[in-house]
């Protein structure tokens, strides 16, 4: 009866592990989920509208939620799980040009880009250390909306199009951790 327990216990162990060590809506933090279910709803209920001015005011409802997101929760956030999916610097290093990370928590990939790390600064090093498809927690905080549109967003969502901005939105933010999934 005992080495049944212990088999048990060690399969539990075992899948316990294979669960958390990658990046889904199990080991994501809650407001995480939040905030990534949020988006896919919006994106649901927007390729279901039946017609563009429908589509418009779903895309326009999206970004309105952005801004009582923030005012609920701030725009800081710890561990936040993802996926790296780019890193490229300009030639000689000087820079990481771009860096993005995708969560796909809520089926939706969403992705969270920072542009031009300097060569030297903590986060350069600690990006030096992973490669595309390291799954990891990331600490960021979301940038402010840069272009003053009708649309307000408290969030810099920079898709070209109202669909991308819900089917794969982009955010700009500014990382300040980022550390293997363990």
């Amino acid at each position: 009866m005992k080495t049944r327990n212990i088999h048990n216990h060690l399969i539990f162990g075992a899948l316990l592990l294979l669960v958390i060590s990658s990046c889904n809506k199990t080991n994501s933090p809650v407001v995480q989920v939040e905030f990534e279910k949020a988006r896919n709803e919006f994106y649901k209920s927007y390729d279901n509208a039946p017609n563009e001015v429908k589509k418009s005011a779903i895309f326009i409802e999206s970004r309105m939620h952005t801004c009582e997101f923030e005012k609920k929760h701030g725009r800081n956030f710890t561990d936040w799980c993802g996926v790296i999916h780019e890193i490229t610097t300009d030639q000689g290093g000087d820079y990481i040009e771009s860096f993005i990370i995708t969560s796909k928590s809520q089926g939706r990939r969403i992705f969270y880009e920072e542009y031009a790390i300097k060569k030297g600064t903590s986060l350069y090093n600690e990006i030096a250390e992973f490669k595309e498809g390291d799954n990891i927690y990331f600490t960021f905080k979301f940038n402010e909306e840069v272009f003053s549109t009708n649309e307000k967003e408290c969030f810099d969502e920079h898709s070209l199009t109202e669909s991308g901005s819900l089917e794969a939105p982009e955010f700009r933010v500014s990382f300040s951790n980022i550390k293997k999934l363990k």
